[in-house]
């Protein structure tokens, strides 16, 4: 649905024709909404989410439109959204909560300001997006308390590759980033004996093993040296 032509231009819609074809195939909702509240354009995404039943012409209609869907603590969520005022170009902002719809499914809104009006998205929460995004927490939080710990941590992904050492491990190792490297050729840069002395060639750092056998080692003493500094 977009706003009728004969709109005054300082509400016309904030961007072009085009763009407003290409946002009818997004599969996430789009409102956009010009000055002084004044409902510019919604995509088909939206109107299939929310307008099912009916053809909202203007703001105060969509709002009606979505209320009788929501979950009691949604509606305010939904006016929340609708009323907040972004006075700075590129202003963003994202409720806290989700807006819950009484058939179960849910739905993120986000904000942003966007020439002379907003854009109002909001994309629907499946069961595999909502894992992910706590597999995201998750490793988030994993990754904070690596970084905080005071023994050397070293994070390999099942290929080798370094994805993460801490603070205590770039202190030890001398390696304040390693761009790329897998967890070998960063062995390679060392001199590697066990707890008796005997020299580790990079092949059989007790790394690789793991990532060939996929059993953990425990109890493994490795020292290595760089630049005739040993270090354990």
């Amino acid at each position: 649905m977009t706003a009728d032509s004969t709109k005054p231009e300082s509400n016309s819609a904030p961007i072009g024709e085009e763009a407003l074809r290409l946002l009818d195939l997004l599969s996430t909702g789009v409102l956009l909404v010009g000055q002084e509240g004044l409902m510019i354009h919604y995509n088909r995404a939206f109107q299939r989410h929310w307008l099912e039943a009916s053809d909202a012409s203007d703001l105060k209609l969509v709002q009606a439109s979505m209320q009788p869907q929501l979950l009691p603590e949604s509606i305010e969520v939904l006016d929340e959204l609708f009323n907040i005022e972004l006075d700075a170009e590129g202003m963003a902002y994202s409720p806290a909560q989700d807006l819950e719809r009484l058939d179960g499914r849910t739905f993120r809104p986000h904000c942003a300001s966007m020439g002379e009006g907003r854009m109002i998205n909001l994309e629907e929460i499946t069961a595999e997006r909502q894992l992910q995004s706590v597999l995201h927490q998750k490793a988030e939080q994993l990754t904070n308390i690596l970084q905080g710990i005071h023994s050397g941590v070293i994070v390999v992904d099942d290929e080798g590759k370094i994805v993460l050492l801490n603070p205590t491990a770039r202190e030890m190792t001398g390696f304040h980033h390693a761009p790329e490297l897998t967890i070998g050729e960063f062995a390679y840069q060392f001199k590697l004996h066990d707890g008796e002395g005997n020299r580790w060639e990079p092949e059989s750092f007790p790394v690789m093993e793991v990532l060939r056998s996929g059993i953990a080692i425990n109890n493994r003493t490795m020292m290595f040296s760089s630049e005739d500094e040993e270090r354990s």
